[in-house]
Order: structure tokens, then sequence, then C-alpha cells
């Protein structure tokens, strides 16, 4: 089984994780679980870093209990990177079927280019902390289309307001957090607007907008010196870019690796060690064996704070799925 094989059995894997974590976030509150803002299962509770951070903000003290509840999510994604966003997010769960349906049937229509900027999200981000801050309330919960999906099929009073360090009950960690309950539309069209914004670009919410994503992408920037990463065969890439025209999070794959590749001062000391160009050794490397660019491609993994880690570049990738 080669690696092209592979990868398209971890993205199976990846479309059950998704709808089994939707599923659970979507009737978990009703089954007593909590939500996707802070799940409790076996006892423990699990939450969202960002909540968190905005509750310690609005409470103006630091609760060992919420801590400790998100240092699972923080730890993970220090090694794996952003794959709560591919895996897990139930929003995502959503819009992967619609984006990939969309795409197919049709070329996306295009986003203005005033929203096509990943900063924006980190804007976001920024705006909601300090909103929690100032109004000693976690602003963005009201909003967050993720939490909103969680509620969609809960009963309005059944569902909490909101963190409430209070609720705190030793030994566990604190009681489940949710959007605030009268305020459901505002959720809801969030998320509408998440999936009108897929009509334009291929998870266009988690590329430019979603403060929870900037959250992970901040602590997938230190995964890329521990963590795990994804490595394209760039050594003897056919350069066909299909890896960047079937990415949904729109990476420049090529631009990350093949052309730092090419840029590397050890790839131009072996062509001349070799008698060749940059580019006749590149090619020849498509042909034959050669360790010495392969060595030097290992430096190069795809190291974007964007990846969700959904191996569609892996699974399209001629080269890997001519591999024995």
């Amino acid at each position: 089984m080669n690696r092209a094989q592979r990868a398209r059995i971890y993205r199976y894997i990846r479309y059950l994780s998704l709808a089994f974590f939707f599923s659970l976030f979507v009737f978990g509150l009703s089954l007593g679980l909590g939500t996707v803002c802070s799940t409790a299962i076996f006892g423990y509770s699990y939450s969202c870093p960002f909540g968190v951070f905005q509750q310690t903000l609005t409470a103006r003290l630091v609760t060992l209990g919420l801590v400790v509840s998100a240092l699972l999510i923080v730890v993970l994604t220090l090694f794996l990177g952003r794959f709560i966003c591919g895996w897990i997010c139930p929003l995502g769960a959503a819009l992967t079927p619609i984006g990939g349906l969309l795409s197919r049937i049709k070329k996306q229509a295009g986003l203005p280019g005033f929203l096509k900027n990943k900063d924006i999200k980190y804007g976001v981000l920024l705006g909601s902390v300090v909103a929690a801050g100032i109004l000693a309330f976690p602003v963005w919960c009201i909003f967050c289309p993720v939490g909103g999906i969680s509620k969609i099929f809960t009963p309005i009073g059944v569902a909490g307001t909101n963190f409430t360090i209070a609720a705190v009950t030793p030994p566990t960690t604190p009681t489940i957090f949710t959007p605030t309950s009268v305020l459901p539309v505002i959720g809801t069209s969030v998320i509408l607007l998440a999936i009108v914004l897929e009509v334009g670009e291929r998870r266009a919410w988690c590329r430019y907008l979603c403060p929870l994503g900037a959250t992970f992408g901040l602590l997938a920037g230190l995964s890329h010196k521990i963590g795990w990463q994804i490595r394209m065969p760039m050594d003897r890439t056919i350069e066909c870019g299909l890896c960047v025209r079937n990415c949904p999070m729109g990476i420049p794959i090529l631009d990350q690796t093949r052309a730092k590749i090419k840029a590397d001062t050890e790839t131009e000391a072996l062509a001349k060690q070799k008698g060749l160009t940059k580019e006749e050794l590149l090619i020849k490397a498509r042909k034959e064996p050669m360790p010495e660019l392969k060595k030097i491609a290992k430096k190069y993994s795809i190291q974007s704070t964007e990846c969700i880690k959904c191996f569609t570049c892996v699974s399209v990738c001629p080269v890997y799925k001519t591999e024995k």
C-alpha cells in the first residue's frame, strides 16, 4: 500500500471522526455530556482554550479547573497542529461536504478582495479578547457558530447562559458553558454566514474569520518545531499543482516546499557537484533516485498554520500514487 492509498484511508477515518464529533456536540447537551465549548466525558471536562481564556479575563481570576480542562487540547495542538479544525470541529464537519459538492458541480464564485486576508481572523481574536476584558463577558461565545451548532437541538431552557466559575465542583473540572440561550439567532446567523462564504471559497470562514482557528493557528506555529508535519515528495515532484488546487485551506504548498528547495544553497552545491544546473538536477531526480536531494527536501514540510491535517494533498499526489 503506497502513501496515497494510506492517505485516502486516513481521509475516510477523518470523515468518520467529523461525523462522530458532530453528533456528539449536536446531541451531547441533551445527553448531559456538555457542549462543544466544554464536554464532560468520564467525569472530566475538556474545554475550548479560547473560551477558557475569555472566561479568565471576564472573571479576573485564574481557575485551575478551567485551565486544566483546556490543557489537553492545547498539548494535542502543539503536537498535531490544527487537527481540531480538520478532525473534530462540528462547523468544519458541516462545511466539508458543502464545499466538496460546490467544487464538483461548479467553479466557486470567489470572495471580495478585502475578505481574502488571513490576518482578519487574528483581528477578530484580538477584538474578542479585548471586549471580554472590558465588558467582563465572554463576548465571542454569543457569536460562535461552533457553540451554536451544539445547541441546534437543545431546548432553550436546558442550556446554561455561559461559563460560570462559581459552578466549579472539585475534584472534577468546571461545568459546561454555552453560548447564551437568549440570543440563539446570532449564533445561527453566523452559521449561515459561514455557509454563504463557502459558496465563494472553500473553508472561507476557517481561512479568514474564525478566531478559534486563529487560536489553534498560533499554537500550530509552535508545533512546527516539535510536532508532526506532512511532507510531500518535493525532491521528485512533477509540479502538477494538484496538491495546491485540492487543498481546502488554499495553502501554497509548492511555494512553501519546492520553491525553497530550489533556493537552498545545498541544492545549488549538489547541482554543481554533478555538473548540472538546478533545473536539470530537479528534472533528473524525477527519473532516478537521488538520496542527497531527498535529504535536502526533508527540511521542507508543509509548515503552514493553516494546515488542518486532512491528507488531501497526499491522497491526490501522482508521485505518491506510483510508489510501490
